[in-house]
């Protein structure tokens, strides 16, 4: 038993490194409050599940260059499902940056435990929302899901480094941007035509003090829209994150842009 477990310690090593890669960088399995023993114990725990579905199609000698360059791509490999499935959430980080500048929050910055970084106050608002949304529709799963289908389409050692790759990951980062932007458009568009109106005010009437009363005004007209706008942005959210949705789409872009 243990001599056969021996022999497949290489491929199982191979397979924990694309493990390893989603886990660093992947919604949710990335965040510094887990422990990095339990990320370590979970990889682990997956790699010898997978094994079976997930051996190296033509096993290289172990320790040699060829393993090493295998376990360099698995680790990319890994790192890029993680980095595609994340870029929903910076989405909406960029969408909290873009509704922040114009409400006045833009230099008041709140610490994000999870990323271990200052964030704007609106970005780490929507992003709670998103997580829960994200975990109330089984996103995890998903990643799961597309990780287990990586082995079936991208079997270990036959992954194909090529010019789509890049293609799609600069889709990916259009994506991004385009998402980011329509969730903060309502609050965006509210605070640009309260500006006109606070224009059209101080024009007419030059004693009032409009960049004193813009502040709050903006901020309540904000706050007000958000409320109002809730609703849609976790369904839109859902969406996002569901089966039919445009994070688990743009993994399935990323794996099928490897296959040889």
């Amino acid at each position: 038993m243990w001599e056969g477990f021996a022999q497949n310690v290489p491929g199982i090593l191979l397979v924990f490194t694309r493990l390893s890669g989603l886990i660093v960088t992947a919604p949710l399995f990335s965040y510094r409050n887990v422990p990095a023993l339990l990320k370590m114990g979970f990889a682990s725990l997956l790699a010898v599940m997978l094994f079976p579905y997930a051996g190296p199609a033509s096993p290289v000698e172990f320790l040699s260059v060829s393993y090493f360059l295998q376990v360099i791509e698995e680790l990319a490999l890994g790192l890029g499902l993680g980095f595609v499935a994340n870029l929903s959430l910076q989405a909406i980080y960029l969408a909290g940056q873009l509704m922040d500048v114009p409400m006045g929050f833009g230099m008041v910055n709140i610490l994000d435990p999870q990323l271990g970084m200052q964030v704007p106050i609106m970005a780490r608002f929507y992003n709670t929302i998103a997580i829960l949304v994200f975990l109330g529709v089984n996103g995890h799963h998903m990643v799961l899901m597309a990780l287990m289908r990586s082995f079936e389409l991208l079997p270990i050692g036959q992954i194909n480094w090529g010019p789509k790759v890049v293609m799609v990951l600069i889709q990916g980062f259009a994506w991004m941007f385009v998402l980011g932007v329509k969730i903060a458009l309502p609050v965006m568009g509210a605070i640009f035509l309260t500006d006109i109106a606070l224009g059209i005010i101080a024009r007419s009437v030059p004693q009032m003090n409009v960049f004193i009363v813009g502040f709050p005004v903006k901020i309540g007209v904000s706050l007000f829209l958000l409320i109002f706008v809730l609703p849609n942005y976790i369904r839109v959210i859902g969406q996002l994150f569901d089966e039919s949705g445009d994070m688990l789409f743009y993994l399935w872009e990323f794996i099928s842009s490897l296959k040889g």
